[in-house]
């Protein structure tokens, strides 16, 4: 079992996009830079190149900059930085030794994926504590610019500006040919013991559209199911990870998903990790916005319905990735928030 896996913190801590009044001027030449600014130097750019994955005609790159990268299991190292950005440009001409564009990337909030822009949706600012304890944290605005080799990352996070600079040579790895996220076949990230009935306690839910994330010509949704204590997060969590039968944001989310790791309509994504990242549908624990422990869901079903009064019931029943495998159940009933 890898343990400095066991302590993801996602992006349910922040909860929702945070608005605020960024001090970053549309020129990058000009923002970002002022005396309050926490300026940043990246040691190591890590990530990959998709190809038109994700959107027709244009070029997806996935990216981490960071001061220490990441370990030899892709992992966060303790007591580090990294801003992640899912950045979308020209397509690359490059068969090895793939680089980002030059050009000026601008922060989209609408998640357009057009080119020349990095989504909100999935850009972040993550650290590590000393136990490897991640901490995530969404932009409220940013710039970021390349020339060669020189990259700077302007952003804005709860009313303070940061300046990542970046100057060294580098190169991403090619996954454009049907890259799949870890299955997991031969590591196990569960910390349970035994089966397990989730409790949810003053639990909300948010749904998320992702689009055709998966890239099989279907309607993804994300479901968090979030207990709180005093609007922190607090006890079971869970978060599922479904593709619909529709597409074209068809809000229609009932019927009965099956778990695969393989995308398509009525599934439900297994639960995985890409560099570090927990994707697909996971179990977790939370002690006062910290996770103590999770569980990937790799088998079973979920079911969702519509009720009379307006609300959903959501019903899974799964088993978790450790050796022998836990059986785990929840149930949960009330109004959801999609999130714009």
């Amino acid at each position: 079992m890898k343990n400095s896996i066991l302590l993801f913190l996602s992006v349910l801590l922040v909860g929702g996009f945070l608005t605020s009044c960024s001090k970053i001027n549309n020129d990058p030449g000009e923002g970002g830079g002022g005396s309050n600014t926490i300026i940043l130097n990246a040691n190591k750019l890590d990530g990959s190149y998709y190809g038109e994955e994700y959107a027709a005609g244009v070029g997806n790159y996935w990216i981490y900059l960071s001061d220490n990268g990441f370990d030899s299991n892709d992992e966060y190292i303790p007591n580090s930085f990294y801003f992640r950005i899912d950045l979308f440009g020209p397509i690359s001409t490059e068969q090895t030794n793939i680089k980002i564009p030059n050009g000026a990337y601008t922060f989209d909030k609408n998640n357009s994926k057009e080119e020349f822009t990095f989504s909100a949706q999935y850009s972040r600012y993550i650290t590590t504590n000393n136990n490897g304890s991640v901490t995530e944290q969404q932009f409220d605005n940013a710039q970021f610019t390349v020339n060669g080799n020189e990259i700077n990352l302007y952003v804005t996070i709860n009313n303070i500006d940061y300046h990542i600079k970046f100057n060294k040579e580098y190169s991403l790895s090619d996954d454009r040919v049907n890259q799949d996220p870890p299955t997991n076949d031969e590591e196990h990230y569960s910390t349970l013991t035994q089966d397990y009935d989730v409790e949810f306690n003053n639990a909300n839910a948010r749904l998320d559209y992702a689009g055709d994330w998966w890239q099989c010509g279907y309607d993804n949704w994300t479901i968090y199911i979030m207990s709180k204590e005093n609007d922190i997060l607090n006890g079971d969590t869970i978060l599922l990870d479904f593709i619909t039968k529709h597409n074209g944001r068809n809000e229609d989310i009932t019927g009965t998903y099956t778990i695969s790791d393989t995308p398509g309509p009525m599934i439900l994504m297994r639960g995985s990790v890409l560099y570090s990242q927990p994707i697909g549908s996971w179990y977790f624990d939370y002690r006062s916005a910290s996770i103590v422990g999770q569980a990937a869901f790799t088998s079973g079903t979920l079911n969702i319905t519509k009720n009379s009064s307006g609300t959903y019931t959501f019903i899974l029943d799964a088993y978790d990735d450790a050796v022998n495998k836990n059986r785990v159940t929840a149930q949960w009933t009330g109004e959801i928030t999609i999130a714009s």
